[in-house]
């Protein structure tokens, strides 16, 4: 999987923070979409915290603003400022679910904050943070995303039993996030199966990579516990 020469293994590490190998197969999705867009403008990452997603952004061109529910300056502005992008970054405190915006961004990006949103089977409000970026993405923009999925029936076991967030979280089926982006053009990779089981990030790049030479090809695609994607919002959409 070539990249980049700006993506050595330790600027991806940053990006992707946590099961680095299953997750950063979302980098060439992004990378591709973005080769016809022109490398300029306005992003914004959600969910921001570490900014690893806004490192991505700044990397590739774009002027960010990097968000979470209370700013993230504090726990994302030193990793800037030690790839040298703290002056392409601005941060903010948003809630997507509470956000009206107009045709403003070029690209959004999250990673991993739909079922955070969604806590205790709120679905609505994972509609709602949906909606409001789609419309805040100008025409023709991308929303870039690498999202947790249901998974299979371990999975959701494992998750109950063992992170303290899978009680209350909502992981989204792959078929409820294509519906919700299906007016545009789409494309979505799930990835994942053994690298949701490593309880740390060590025992994750084991697994991740046994995930790729094997598990990735042989498993159902049901059973995959994530999602990549690539979203375009049509050009006469308002």
């Amino acid at each position: 999987m070539a990249f980049d020469s700006k993506y050595t293994k330790p600027v991806v590490n940053d990006i992707f923070e946590w099961d680095v190998v299953n997750w950063s197969s979302a980098l060439p999705l992004w990378t591709g979409a973005l080769e016809s867009k022109e490398k300029s403008g306005q992003a914004i990452e959600i969910g921001g915290r570490r900014g690893g997603l806004s490192l991505f952004a700044a990397l590739e061109g774009y002027k960010v603003l990097c968000t979470d529910l209370e700013s993230s300056e504090a726990s994302a502005k030193p990793l800037h400022e030690s790839h040298g992008i703290a002056t392409k970054v601005d941060y903010k405190a948003l809630n997507a679910t509470d956000w009206n915006e107009l045709e403003k961004y070029d690209v959004i990006l999250f990673k991993s904050v739909l079922g955070g949103i969604g806590r205790d089977d709120n679905k609505a409000a994972q509609l709602q943070a949906i909606q409001n970026m789609k419309q805040a993405l100008k025409p023709g923009g991308l929303l870039l995303f690498a999202e947790n999925l249901d998974g299979s029936q371990a999975h959701q076991f494992f998750r109950r039993r063992f992170t303290k967030w899978g009680a209350y979280w909502r992981y989204m089926s792959y078929s409820e996030i294509e519906e919700c982006l299906g007016d545009g053009e789409l494309e979505l990779r799930r990835f994942g199966f053994l690298g949701a089981f490593g309880r740390n990030e060590w025992q994750r790049r084991l697994l991740g990579q046994l995930d790729r030479m094997l598990f990735s090809m042989v498993v159902p695609k049901g059973w995959k516990y994530g999602v990549a994607g690539s979203y375009r919002k049509p050009k006469n959409n308002s």
